[in-house]
């Protein structure tokens, strides 16, 4: 059996007028699996990874449970960590690629920024 990479506990996530926008998230993901997240357009899909992650939107907050991602308490680690496990461990890339990616710099540039940003000694 493989160790768990991804753990969420009763995850509860609000936006800035309280509305639960997330409540009651609870799943186990072991290095060996892969996890569909499906859903309508507004049902709280990319509001989870990015809860996953650590990286809210602007007015949304957590408001319950525990993310545990490749053995990193994410719901209680600093920014300089959570810096270091989007970089070293986990990722998020949205749905458009268009708003992620700058489709007229080239990859080398793309690749030189990451190792410059992310991966100081």
């Amino acid at each position: 059996m493989m160790s768990s990479v991804l753990q969420v506990a009763k995850l509860g996530v609000d936006d800035a007028a309280g509305n639960p926008m997330l409540a009651g998230i609870s799943f186990c993901l072991d290095a060996d699996e892969a996890l569909a997240v499906v859903g309508c357009s507004g049902a709280g899909k990319s509001s989870l990874f990015r809860a996953l992650l650590g990286e809210f939107a602007p007015g949304m907050r957590r408001v319950a449970g525990e993310i545990f991602c490749c053995g990193c308490a994410v719901h209680d680690a600093d920014a300089e960590r959570l810096r270091r496990l989007r970089a070293q461990q986990c990722a998020w890339l949205g749905q458009d690629p268009a708003q992620e990616l700058v489709p007229t710099q080239r990859v080398e540039q793309l690749l030189l920024e990451f190792v410059s940003k992310h991966l100081k000694h």
